[in-house]
């Protein structure tokens, strides 16, 4: 093999490195989204249970609920867009 040759190959395999760093990265940030949305939704109807058996509500809990709808929002926006990359790199 010439040197112009294995440069080329070392070039190649450098970018191939690059870009499967870069898919794995991608696909944890989807699975550590999916992780969160799933604890968010845990916290929720847990939540929501606990409120439910008191007259009236807690309103409290009820706060803390709304902040974690908001949070839930916000996490699947992200998790949408880190969908959107991860196919990209794919």
């Amino acid at each position: 093999m010439s040197q112009d040759k294995l440069h080329e190959y070392l070039g190649t395999m450098l970018a191939v490195n690059n870009a499967f760093a870069d898919r794995a990265s991608a696909l944890l940030t989807v699975q550590t989204l999916s992780s969160e949305l799933v604890s968010l939704n845990s916290r929720i109807e847990k939540l929501e249970v606990a409120s439910s058996k008191i007259f009236g509500g807690d309103k409290s809990r009820m706060r803390k609920i709304e902040e974690l709808k908001e949070a839930i929002r916000v996490t699947e926006n992200a998790k949408t867009c880190a969908d959107r990359e991860y196919e990209r790199i794919k």
